[in-house]
């Protein structure tokens, strides 16, 4: 019940907004992968302009527009607002507002189920008000590999009542609301994002509406693309002497002057590793936003180049650095390697750390969670008070971060799992993990990439290599990346391992 409460609470503030509300369709595509990408977060913008002129008589033009989304996983809340006011001589010529809210429920990685409600009006089609909501599943149809390449279908049951001026009638009925969305990126810097909708009223598939937007942005610099914004609709329930279609096309420049976003780390304690090493340390604790810093000052060292320094080994809240010592001794005779490396690292820490502003694709992991891959699932459920079952949903019903690499070659520390699931490793640990096996330690999880002694508590298996030495890239996980368990049946294994 929970989990319904910022739709149910949303809802209610999208009925009770003023009740001239413009005509106007949602390029739901282009809203929905801007935003969040955290697997909690809140997200939003409120943008505004105003002007006042005289020349002859007095104009007020005043426009608004607001977004708010929350995401949780496996739920999702967007809020839509804009309002559109031109004023001049005491007429209103232009007189628009609109309130979209949709709320998703994530069943699988393919599937989602939608509600969405909406308020509109558009005086130039005589439409005075359109009052609306629905609900319907929602399917994935096209991912690539790299996420970039993405195309949905959505189909849902619609009530619709409009409020004409002219003539002065209300009208309702049923529609089957039927889009397709889709994400084309090229490079990191071009996409096309588009939305069509085609929805007719039941039982008279001639009267329907048929609606489309796309949105391309063509960067053409690191912070400053060119946007072109082209929307056309057919709407054949109109009174008549309203435009039956109407289409625009909008031109813009989007910039993006907060390219980086600029975070201060609180003050570590630094202290030496044996004689060749020392440790930046901001405490013993799991947190996304600080591993976030860790991660970017990490680069900031790797960009630096320290002098004598040999290798940088990131964790969840800590970064060790191993140093040449006899080198620095060389050449700083009178002053400690420790002390040396030291004054460097903390002359990097007084400047604020870059968290650059990127999105990031989640990297879906296939999971067998059969018994022949899980020696210790069902104890593990047992201990829970929890079905094998269950375990699995919670298990796979997540995003997780890549905290660190570690322990062997490419093996991802990730976190955080259901505090439903987590538990301490094994008192005794197994001499041999097949490569692939998807464990729980505490509150992490991770996938071992090689085979190897290890203590976790086994529930899965995939079938994807982690370390490969001969790929370009050995290494299939870095840390920063998100993650996202798929579960899949045991033939889907075999399957997939053979092409590894």
């Amino acid at each position: 019940m929970r989990s319904i409460l910022p739709f149910l609470l949303l809802l209610q503030v999208c009925w009770l907004l003023p009740g001239r509300l413009p005509a106007q369709i949602v390029n739901i595509e282009e809203q929905r992968i801007t935003g969040t990408t955290d697997s909690t977060h809140w997200y939003g913008y409120l943008r505004g302009s105003a002007a006042l002129t005289k020349v002859k008589q007095q104009s007020l033009q005043l426009q608004v527009q607001s977004k708010m989304q929350f995401k949780r996983d496996p739920h999702l809340t967007l809020l839509l607002l804009n309002l559109n006011l031109l004023r001049a001589g005491g007429n209103d010529f232009t007189r628009q507002a609109f309130a979209h809210l949709r709320y998703n429920y994530k069943i699988s990685a393919a599937w989602t189920w939608e509600a969405f409600a909406q308020l509109q009006t558009s005086p130039l089609q005589l439409l005075r008000q359109r009052s609306l909501v629905g609900t319907g599943p929602r399917f994935r149809l096209l991912k690539s590999k790299d996420g970039r390449q993405r195309m949905y279908l959505g189909a849902a049951w619609l009530w619709e009542q409009n409020r004409f001026a002219e003539p002065a009638v209300t009208q309702s009925w049923h529609r089957s609301s039927n889009y397709v969305s889709t994400t084309f990126r090229l490079g990191k810097q071009h996409a096309l994002i588009g939305t069509t909708y085609w929805q007719p009223v039941w039982g008279l598939i001639r009267n329907y509406r048929l609606s489309t937007e796309w949105l391309l942005k063509i960067g053409l610099t690191k912070k400053l693309s060119l946007t072109i914004d082209v929307s056309y609709s057919i709407d054949k329930n109109l009174p008549p002497g309203a435009p039956a279609s109407t289409y625009a096309w909008l031109n813009g420049l989007r910039g993006n002057c907060k390219a980086m976003e600029n975070t201060s780390l609180p003050a570590p304690r630094i202290f030496p590793l044996a004689d060749q090493g020392l440790c930046i340390d901001w405490g013993n604790r799991i947190d996304p936003a600080l591993n976030a810093q860790v991660q970017a000052l990490f680069v900031r060292l790797q960009q630096a180049r320290l002098p004598g320094v040999l290798n940088l080994a990131p964790a969840y809240s800590s970064i060790g650095i191993l140093f040449d010592a006899a080198r620095l001794l060389r050449e700083r005779p009178g002053e400690s390697p420790f002390e040396t490396v030291k004054k460097q690292v903390e002359e990097l820490l007084q400047a604020p750390v870059d968290l650059p502003a990127r999105e990031s694709e989640i990297l879906e992991i296939p999971v067998c969670y059969a018994p022949e891959f899980a020696p210790d699932l069902h104890a593990l459920a047992l201990q829970k008070g929890l079905s094998p079952q269950e375990v699995v949903q919670l298990h796979s019903g997540r995003e997780y971060r890549v905290y660190l690499i570690g322990f062997l070659p490419g093996f991802p520390y990730l976190g955080s799992v259901d505090a439903r699931i987590a538990t301490p490793r094994r008192e005794q640990p197994r001499p041999r993990v097949a490569a692939g096996s998807v464990g729980i330690a505490g509150e992490q999880t991770g996938i071992y990439p090689l085979d190897s002694p290890g203590g976790w508590n086994l529930i899965g298996r995939t079938p994807l290599q982690l370390f490969d030495p001969t790929r370009p890239d050995p290494v299939l996980l870095r840390p920063g990346d998100r993650v996202r368990f798929l579960p899949i049946s045991t033939r889907a294994f075999h399957k997939l391992y053979s092409r590894s």
